[in-house]
């Protein structure tokens, strides 16, 4: 839907314009209109359109002259002029303007819509062309491959969602359902493999022989997917049953068919690391590391070899993780969600500490380390964090006097809830002191006959559509009237205080065309200066 003004200084012809004409249907909203030129101004200024229908012949500023300011401003505004005037010249400058239609006047409701669907087809075509869609196609397809390798290196190094990594793998073409799952992660040997005795060619040749070897055996035998990750080549295998010792029987078996092949093709040996098996795809990042860490051992038990972290670790368990997308989860529901948000993200968090068996000292760690995000939250945000508590407490002390985990979590869902309050009074009292320090630079600065809302929005360091917003929820009227109420006031004031003319009055408050003052004089106060001069008088 493409936004559109109308600019027409008759009322009931303007009216008319906007209501004969079903403009949805036609791929258009009207989102706001003037009666001159100068008023258009700031209302492109506030609605920034893709299309203006202006007529010519309008006091204080005509059409021509309005193109021309937004040609030069908006140079992707679409310009529509209807005119009364069938002069040539008037059309040569409208070209010249790049004024996308000049149209006579009188112009039915059929021949404005012939116009605009003409107009809506140059914008679809110029959208089309910026888009370049077949270009953007080839280049995605391109970087398919690279996409997919970096998603599930994403997979293996941080936890992710299992319902968002199912919905990526679908998107991938890769298959991820199972009931048991397991990383390998493949390690070239440098005692067989010393890449200084190898030309950089020769060493990724290498590498790429031994990913051939894995991907070919791994397919074989249906175990899952292989990528690269830096140095490391990765093995994700998996299996449709629950059967754990088959399934480790399984990868054993495929694994070290890709070890000997390596070592007779290749001429080289690997060490693959195999980590422990998990239930869940959203735990292959622990059975990745449990991986790496088996390599580490490589210097226990030898290379050319599987080491099974279980086979060394056997007591080894699921850590619990505050992460950076468990971080923020939590922070962005206290900052932008609702308190079903926060009760949500906190019994993800403490999900862990009920389901992961691990000592006292980690369940402290764990909970500090939320406690650590909050806090360091409330200070970037400039929230004194010690008042939303009791004075005196001591967060980190308090913390763990409480008997039962139900508890502390119900202390943090109050404590959030009261950051997420007082981040929400911040931000009403962000906006109430930007609209107070918008009224002040207008009040000493009305006399300017150049101020606009992009010119205050400017000096308060906001973008205009922002400072509009704000300025119409706190001050109850747009900025545009609250400006000429403040000259107007002013301009009374003069006018009944002084014997200055008009034309004088005028530059005071900013109007640099008397015959634009005594327009808007007239329109705010329903008498012309002159009327109100003589009624004070009285």
């Amino acid at each position: 839907m493409y936004k559109l003004i109308i600019i027409e200084d008759e009322l009931i012809l303007r009216k008319n314009i906007i209501k004969k004409i079903e403009w949805e249907k036609y791929g258009f909203c009207v989102v706001g209109e003037a009666e001159n030129g100068r008023d258009a101004i700031d209302v492109i200024d506030c609605t920034n359109p893709d299309v203006i229908i202006t007529d010519i012949d309008m006091p204080f500023m005509n059409g021509l002259e309005l193109s021309k300011i937004v040609t030069e401003k908006y140079p992707m505004i679409k310009i529509v002029i209807l005119s009364g005037f069938d002069d040539f010249k008037y059309a040569q400058q409208a070209i010249e303007l790049n004024v996308a239609e000049y149209v006579l006047k009188p112009i039915s409701s059929e021949e404005l819509i012939k116009t605009l669907v003409k107009i809506k087809v140059q914008i679809d075509e110029e959208i089309f062309k910026k888009e370049n869609l077949q270009e953007l196609k080839e280049h995605y397809l391109k970087s398919l491959p690279v996409m997919k390798g970096n998603f599930l290196s994403s997979l293996v190094v941080g936890k992710q969602p299992k319902e968002g990594i199912l919905n990526k793998a679908l998107y991938y073409n890769i298959d991820l359902l199972g009931e048991v799952f397991a990383c390998a992660v493949v390690s070239i040997d440098k005692n067989m493999f010393n890449d200084n005795n190898f030309s950089q060619e020769e060493a990724e040749l290498n590498r790429y022989g031994v990913f051939n070897i894995i991907e070919e055996v791994i397919l074989k035998h249906s175990l899952g997917i292989v990528f690269s990750h830096y140095d490391y080549i990765i093995a994700i295998m998996k299996n449709d049953e629950k059967n754990k010792e088959y399934m480790v029987s399984k990868i054993f078996m495929a694994l070290e068919e890709a070890r000997q092949c390596i070592e007779k093709y290749m001429q080289f040996t690997v060490t693959i690391g195999i980590g422990s098996l998990c239930t869940s795809i959203e735990n292959i990042d622990e059975s990745f590391f449990g991986g790496l860490a088996a390599l580490e051992y490589r210097f226990v038990a030898g290379n050319n070899k599987l080491i099974y972290i279980d086979d060394l670790e056997p007591q080894k368990t699921k850590k619990m993780v505050f992460d950076d997308d468990k971080e923020h989860m939590l922070l962005s529901s206290i900052k932008f969600g609702t308190e079903e948000d926060i009760y949500s993200a906190l019994e993800i968090l403490f999900e862990d500490i009920t389901e992961v068996k691990a000592s006292f000292s980690d369940y402290q760690i764990y909970l500090l380390e939320i406690l650590a995000a909050i806090t360091k939250m409330s200070k970037d945000l400039a929230l004194n964090f010690s008042s939303i508590l009791e004075p005196n407490y001591n967060i980190f002390v308090e913390i763990f006097k409480f008997n039962t985990i139900g508890e502390v979590k119900e202390w943090f869902e109050l404590v959030c809830i009261k950051l997420m309050q007082s981040i929400g009074g911040k931000r009403e009292k962000s906006a109430k002191i930007l609209v107070d320090k918008a009224q002040e630079y207008i009040r000493e600065n009305y006399t300017d006959s150049e101020l606009s809302l992009n010119k205050v929005s400017s000096f308060i360091h906001v973008s205009p559509n922002y400072l509009g917003t704000i300025f119409k929820n706190e001050v109850g009227e747009t900025f545009v009237n609250y400006l000429l109420q403040i000259r107007m006031e002013t301009a009374k004031n003069i006018l009944c205080s002084t014997n200055y003319k008009n034309f004088q009055i005028a530059e005071k408050v900013g109007i640099s065309d008397q015959y634009y003052f005594s327009h808007c004089f007239k329109k705010y106060f329903k008498s012309s200066p002159n009327e109100v001069r003589k009624s004070f008088q009285k």
